[in-house]
């Protein structure tokens, strides 16, 4: 494995980052300096996520998506749960507890599928796309909305929404999907 692939591998705090730098660039900056440019960099992909996000809310409230008659025969598919976060501050409830949801969007035409050496079918999911929120509910389906959206929700013979049966989810599924 090449050493930058190594040092990215194993990197898990900013005082990492700052040995790592230091490794591969002989540049030797302080732990704040990772930090702050982790920090100004998220806040500039969540300012874009957030202007996509609005924009393609405001379509499915105008009822300006379309979809096709005409079908892809793949199937769409929708994942998502929640998981509980401990933060460093309290909000305003008094809790140190945040909700992280997260969803995950693909379908069956970006799958690459192979038999392995004991003729076993194997899948890889070639194309996939993320969402993270730390938030409730309410905000989280906006920003589901944008990736199903940019991936071809609507365009499929069928849609599989994956999930754990929380309300939230069900509740989701019915308004948005």
């Amino acid at each position: 494995m090449h050493t930058a692939a190594k040092a990215v591998v194993r990197a898990g705090s900013y005082e990492e980052a700052e040995q790592i730098l230091r490794e591969l660039t002989n540049v030797k900056v302080n732990d704040d300096t990772p930090r702050k440019v982790t920090n100004s960099l998220g806040a500039m992909v969540f300012k874009n996520d957030l202007e996509q996000t609005n924009l393609d809310w405001e379509l499915l409230q105008n009822s300006q998506i379309v979809f096709p008659e005409k079908k892809f025969p793949h199937v769409f598919y929708m994942e998502t749960d929640e998981s509980m976060l401990p933060a460093k501050e309290k909000d305003e409830a008094g809790s140190i507890w945040r909700e992280n949801k997260l969803g995950m969007v693909f379908s069956t035409n970006n799958f690459t599928v192979w038999a392995d050496k004991r003729g076993e079918k194997q899948h890889r999911i070639d194309k996939r796309e993320f969402v993270n929120y730390i938030g409730p509910s309410e905000e989280f389906k906006r920003f589901m909305f944008s990736p199903t959206i940019r991936n071809g929700y609507g365009n499929y013979m069928e849609t599989v929404l994956i999930g754990d049966g929380a309300t939230w989810i069900r509740s989701m599924k019915e308004e948005l999907f």
